[in-house]
């Protein structure tokens, strides 16, 4: 066999790009400073000296027995919890983040071990996915701390773009057109799915309008937010 033939061969798993992910190197990061007998490591070996970039990805979150609380964050968990914030409870957060942090983390103390979570929020119109890793430390000052890396990954859709793609039904965006004195007058179709653009469209415009026509300014508010 060529020696081109073996270059161009499939990566043998020792040396897979996979195991230079951010991931892999806290998960070995973590287990290197396990010490014999302890069943967690010390957060200083894990979480202190050595982090680099990864820094920014990481919230540090304690345990107070009562609920666990958001010690600090990076800037790059600031920008995705939209908070800036230090020492405030979990439950503070944004629902989203806040449900991904606390499977994490609680499953992480419950296996004493690494775990890994995903968190699926939207963010302007995208779902996007991120990775978040929790690690289990104990502190020199007793208790226990955990640190937790977040990270989006590479793939993200469009989630309006989906649901329209998904249904063979007649589905529109609306948006109100209000009037001098701020009432819904019509409505402006601002996105329209492949059964709508066939004309299915009229039936749901003609819908909205009898709506705004029938309802009072704050019922046909609402109506339009169901629609848009």
């Amino acid at each position: 066999m060529s020696a081109a033939k073996k270059l161009s061969g499939k990566p043998s798993e020792k040396f897979s790009p996979d195991m230079f992910g951010d991931i892999p190197i806290l998960k070995r990061k973590w287990q290197a400073a396990l010490r014999p007998g302890e069943s967690l490591p010390r957060y200083e070996d894990v979480m202190l000296g050595s982090l680099g970039r990864l820094a920014d990805h990481i919230a540090l979150l304690r345990d107070h027995g009562d609920g666990l609380r958001i010690s600090q964050t990076g800037r790059y968990v600031q920008k995705w919890l939209n908070e800036d914030r230090w020492d405030i409870p979990l439950n503070a957060l944004p629902p989203d983040c806040a449900t991904a942090l606390g499977e994490a983390v609680t499953s992480a103390l419950q296996n004493r071990r690494p775990y890994l979570a995903s968190a699926h929020c939207v963010r302007d119109g995208l779902v996007r996915t991120y990775d978040v890793l929790a690690l289990p430390t104990v502190s020199r000052w007793g208790g226990t701390l955990i640190g937790a890396y977040v990270n989006e990954r590479d793939a993200q859709y469009n989630l309006l773009d989906t649901i329209f793609a998904a249904t063979d039904e007649g589905v529109l965006s609306l948006a109100a057109i209000r009037d001098a004195a701020g009432r819904p007058s019509d409505f402006q179709i601002v996105h329209r799915g492949a059964a709508a653009q066939a004309g299915r469209n009229r039936t749901v415009v003609a819908q909205a309008r009898r709506r705004r026509k029938s309802f009072g300014r704050a019922d046909h508010d609402r109506a339009a937010a169901r629609h848009h």
